[in-house]
C-alpha cells in the first residue's frame, strides 16, 4: 500500500508541474475524489446506525468537494 501511495504522489506531483497536464488532472480528479471522500466517511461510520453513515457520507463528500474547488480554483 504505501508503494502504491508513493507512486501516485509521484505521479501527481509531476503532473502538477505541467500546466496542459495538470488541468487534466483536475477534472479527472474531480471524478475521484469526491465519490471517494464520501464513501470512506461512510465506510468510517458503518458500524453506526444508517441514517448516522448516510449523513457522515454526505458530510465527507461535501468536504471533499469543497477542499477540491479550493484546490482546482486557487490556479
Amino acid at each position: 500500500v504505501l508503494g502504491v501511495a508513493a507512486v501516485l504522489f509521484a505521479l501527481n506531483f509531476l503532473a502538477d508541474k505541467i500546466p496542459y497536464v495538470d488541468s487534466i488532472n483536475d477534472a479527472l480528479q474531480t471524478f475521484v475524489r469526491i465519490p471517494a471522500g464520501a464513501l470512506l466517511a461512510y465506510g468510517a461510520a458503518g458500524g453506526l446506525s444508517p441514517e448516522v453513515a448516510i449523513i457522515a457520507g454526505l458530510l465527507g463528500g461535501t468536504l471533499a468537494a469543497g477542499t477540491h474547488v479550493a484546490k482546482a480554483g486557487s490556479r
